[in-house]
């Protein structure tokens, strides 16, 4: 940012920018509370050092998810490298007395803390700049590869899958919803598109839209006879929306049909997945 933070801290809000920083705010300040009820949870069940590592993990992990945030294009995203860099090192500097202290305390040497943290931090820097470097690629990139035009923006990265939210509009066309950003796609800008002339959807498309018919959850038992075929577009859909919103873990929850649990089985969508008033009319 070119401002210094008293600038951005100032902000009124008929400035353009002060959604945006009332965004990054709230990212800190939820990761904030996260990390710190985290770090007491592990410390608890793990001991000392593996809940400072985590909680200083969680903190940078806040600022990869902001610097995702501000990128709009390739050039964007060199700068968000570059404070994702300069963040690793005051990473260390912030948290260095701290080290200190646990040291006192606990006689855990403060050089295997600096040590430890650069190491764990460097490999989540190198990530978090992959996701930048990703965002402003797509942004780059022309998506209107079968019908419909390039989004207005690119939506926010999200922390979770529980925070994104998906209405089909109709066959074609979904609206992806993140915190308080909304913009519609077709399935080609979902990534659903066959790589042929026309470029049709995907089988893991019509999944996806019987998985929103069914408010997000698809109940097939692993031992039926339509088991492998709906397996296979679940693992479609789950690659492909891994790749379109940068989350690392699963978007789906399974559940096996077992005497004590008849009704609760099949896939469950950890994001929110529906249809809107326009889908059926």
């Amino acid at each position: 940012m070119a401002e210094s933070d008293t600038n951005w801290r100032n902000l009124p809000p008929d400035d353009p920018r002060y959604g945006l920083w009332q965004l990054i705010r709230g990212v800190f300040q939820r990761d904030e509370s996260r990390a710190k009820a985290d770090c007491i949870a592990n410390f608890e069940t793990q001991g000392l050092l593996p809940a400072v590592l985590t909680l200083i993990e969680q903190k940078f992990d806040s600022c990869g998810r902001v610097a995702v945030t501000l990128v709009r294009d390739v050039t964007s995203a060199e700068k968000a490298a570059q404070l994702l860099s300069e963040s690793l090192e005051l990473t260390l500097d912030l948290y260095a007395p701290w080290f200190k202290e646990i040291e006192r305390r606990s006689q855990i040497p403060s050089s295997e803390l600096v040590k430890e943290s650069r190491f764990r931090l460097t490999g989540r820097m190198e990530h978090w700049k992959a996701e930048v470097f990703q965002r402003g690629i797509e942004a780059e990139k022309p998506r209107n590869v079968v019908a419909g035009t390039a989004p207005a923006h690119v939506l926010p990265q999200a922390a979770r899958w529980e925070d994104i939210e998906i209405s089909f509009l109709s066959d074609e066309r979904v609206q992806v919803t993140i915190g308080p950003e909304t913009e519609t796609r077709n399935y080609a800008e979902m990534g659903f598109a066959t790589k042929k002339k026309k470029g049709t959807p995907v089988l893991a498309w019509q999944t996806l839209r019987e998985l929103a018919e069914a408010k997000g959850a698809i109940q097939i038992a692993s031992d039926s006879r339509k088991w492998a075929e709906v397996e296979k577009r679940i693992q479609e859909i789950r690659s492909k929306f891994k790749t379109q919103f940068g989350l690392a873990d699963d978007p789906f929850r399974f559940a096996k049909k077992t005497r004590r649990n008849p009704d609760d089985f099949g896939y469950h969508a950890r994001f929110k997945i529906s249809c809107g008033p326009s889908y059926d009319s």
